[in-house]
């Protein structure tokens, strides 16, 4: 044979080689990977629009002292709230067959994962409900001299790396740094040296004017004002008119409020940079802790010893009040009864 007619058939055979590789890897992979839709039960959650029947039949009524109505984070936390004030006579409805919410979460042979919500932010040191939850929990581990917590080593998300796909191309942190023109640069630090100004901001009642939770915010500030203009209306009176710079602080109220900044307020808008001053006696501030599945492990923290008071596919269709009693009409789904 000669040489050259050798190379030629060795060529062919390299490349057929990697044509079956490349075929049988599309193969398996297609066999591996399942697509699943998570979230609510939609044929459960559109009965709500439906017209009730003229008819109910109620199979079973509960007494109650307390209905929480959703078993998310927030009807979660009202539970635990509830339990450790050793209020016991409480029930939980939730429409879906597991509980979370935003933060539910699920696992394969190989690990657990999140379906949304996959972190918490390490608590501002007014948030005595949340840092005393964080001990109760073992998160929060100690604290040290100065006061500062100690968070579990294996909560906190050590040397997090962020990357933004903008404009098609993949950038090193979350803030647009590419390509920018000197009033791009020269609007970014500006805004973020306000928000730095308006993490230290207080009102007249002594109170932070950003703080999570909302609740401790101060109520007594120039800044109320802020809530009855648009977040887009602000920046723009401001002087803020950097395509990269609108681009990140549209992105973040998508993410955040699920609405782009023309339809939050102003206050809302610089709530989401100037609210957050966790610390930690062991970390950067404003870390984060996360696991695998996400906020997922605070669904089960939340959910531990107070599983016999929630009860699942069950959708409210009516509440009454009647002086100090409230009535609500249930829909179990899965019993199809009410």
């Amino acid at each position: 044979m000669k040489r050259g007619a050798f190379i030629g058939l060795s060529s062919f055979g390299f490349v057929g080689s990697v044509f079956l590789a490349v075929n049988s890897c599309r193969q398996r992979l297609s066999a591996q990977i399942n697509f699943i839709r998570s979230g609510e039960n939609a044929s459960i959650g559109h009965l709500v629009r439906s017209k009730l029947p003229d008819h109910i039949s109620v199979q079973k009524e509960i007494k109650t002292d307390v209905l929480i109505v959703g078993g998310g984070i927030s009807g979660l936390s009202a539970a635990h709230f509830l339990q450790k004030d050793k209020r016991s006579d409480f029930l939980i409805v939730e429409m879906d067959e597991k509980p979370g919410g935003n933060s539910k979460s699920g696992a394969n042979k190989f690990s657990k994962y999140p379906y949304g919500a996959h972190y918490l932010p390490i608590p501002n040191p007014g948030n005595k409900e949340l840092i005393g939850f964080l001990v109760d929990k073992g998160l929060i581990t100690n604290f040290d001299e100065k006061g500062e917590p100690l968070y579990d080593e294996f909560s906190l998300c050590h040397e997090p790396e962020e990357r933004l796909l903008h404009n098609y191309y993949w950038q090193e942190g979350i803030v647009p740094n590419m390509d920018l023109k000197e009033q791009d640069e020269l609007q970014m630090k500006k805004f973020f040296k306000l928000v730095e100004m308006l993490k230290n901001e207080k009102g007249e009642d002594g109170k932070f004017v950003f703080d999570i939770p909302l609740a401790e915010a101060s109520r007594k500030n120039k800044y109320l004002l802020l809530d009855e203009v648009s977040f887009m209306s602000y920046l723009h009176k401001e002087g803020y008119t950097s395509e990269k710079l609108l681009w990140y602080l549209r992105y973040c109220c998508r993410d955040d409020y699920g609405q782009s900044f023309d339809k939050i307020s102003a206050y809302a808008g610089l709530h989401y940079f100037a609210a957050r001053r966790g610390k930690g006696a062991n970390c950067e501030d404003n870390s984060l802790l996360t696991w695998p599945e996400g906020n997922g492990k605070l669904v089960e923290l939340l959910c531990d010893g107070i599983r016999d008071k929630l009860l699942t596919s069950q959708l409210i269709r009516k509440i009454e009040m009647d002086k100090d009693t409230c009535k609500a009409l249930v829909f179990d789904w899965k019993a199809g009864s009410w």
